[in-house]
């Protein structure tokens, strides 16, 4: 059922749930999305729900193919590389400006964020943990002052966030390994100077990039071998399922 007391349009409240539904990992990346069935789950008719398809993939969440369907986003290795890159140079500007500009509510905000950080960690919470992490590298766009910059980490925002939760939980080291640089930027932002930023923040970002491609690699593999697998049972013939279609087939020929 759709979310109550959401604001906008239908399509706009749809496109929210298939997006929050996407980016806490409860739909999964690759995945096909049925009109009819979000329809369904959400009782609304489809033509709001298409519209809402239609949104998302100008935010870059889902693809639709002609004659083929929609599916979520599911980067390539390139543009993963790409993606990365891009929030790198923009996160970089975005938090030096911040620091500049906005530094006592920043400050106060990153340590708000640590402290969601640490609580999620210590609970084996990995889904609070990757919202708390989209919300620390929020805080630097809200300070930043500078509409262009922040409109541009818009565009890519549920990507990003999609990709944390898809991704990050998997990674090995993670999160412990980046909650190290999450204290340090906070406490640079406390009593540190600006100049202190890109040596953390950059290597962080960067880090994160190779560690996604690793983690993306992995995942593809693992699909590519349950679908062989998959294929194999199919065309054994001994096995249980192989054998009821096997079985079926000449009742199709007797109702010719």
């Amino acid at each position: 059922m759709l979310n109550p007391g959401d604001g906008g349009s239908l399509a706009d409240r749809v496109a929210a749930q298939v997006q929050e539904a996407i980016v806490s990992g409860a739909i999964d990346l690759g995945e096909m999305l049925s009109e009819e069935a979000i329809a369904d789950a959400l009782e609304v008719s489809r033509t709001p729900v298409r519209q809402a398809l239609q949104l998302l993939q100008t935010r870059g969440l889902v693809q639709i193919r002609p004659r083929s369907g929609t599916f979520v986003f599911e980067p390539t290795q390139e543009q993963l590389g790409e993606l990365c890159d891009f929030r790198a140079l923009m996160e970089r500007q975005a938090a030096s400006w911040a620091f500049e500009r906005a530094r006592a509510e920043s400050a106060q905000a990153l340590a708000d964020v640590v402290e969601t950080m640490e609580t999620a960690i210590v609970d084996h919470d990995m889904s609070a943990y990757g919202r708390a992490d989209t919300a620390f590298h929020e805080v630097f766009f809200r300070g930043c002052g500078n509409a262009y910059l922040q409109s541009s980490y818009t565009m890519t925002f549920a990507q990003i966030a999609a990709l944390r939760t898809h991704l990050a939980a998997y990674t090995d080291a993670e999160p412990l390994r980046s909650m190290a640089d999450h204290r340090a930027l906070r406490d640079v932002f406390d009593s540190g100077s600006v100049g202190e930023i890109e040596p953390i923040l950059v290597p962080h970002v960067l880090r994160t990039r190779d560690n996604y491609m690793t983690t993306l690699r992995q995942r593809q593999e693992r699909q590519s071998e349950s679908r062989i697998e998959h294929l194999k049972r199919a065309l054994d013939p001994q096995s249980p399922r192989a054998g009821k279609a096997q079985g079926r087939a000449p009742h199709r020929e007797e109702s010719k």
